[in-house]
């Protein structure tokens, strides 16, 4: 049984990963302001232009979840361990800050 200096715990990773749904929170909330307050914004004359402003901003806060699903992804199979190509085992778990064979 070892300790490794920098293992993550589950409770830091699940601060992190409600850290991660705040911020997308955070941007979806944005998004629907840009939305619901274009014209706070922008004059009346750029309302032709709304409708592309506005998918340019979904597309970049769709972009931000899928970085932010590759980042949690990631950071769930270097605390978990990785499963064998043919998905047989789990080649190691860290538990607690201790690694299993």
């Amino acid at each position: 049984m070892s300790t490794e200096p920098n293992a993550t715990s589950p409770s830091d990773i699940e601060t992190k990963e409600q850290n991660e749904i705040d911020i997308l929170t955070d941007k979806v909330n944005l998004l629907f302001k840009y939305r619901d307050h274009y014209f706070e914004k922008y004059p009346t004359a750029d309302a032709k232009c709304k409708t592309a402003d506005l998918e340019n901003e979904v597309k970049n806060t769709l972009n931000h979840f899928e970085t932010m699903k590759g980042v949690l992804t990631q950071e769930v199979t270097l605390t978990s361990g990785t499963v064998n190509p043919d998905h047989s085992s789990i080649s190691h778990a860290r538990i607690g800050g201790h690694t299993r064979n």
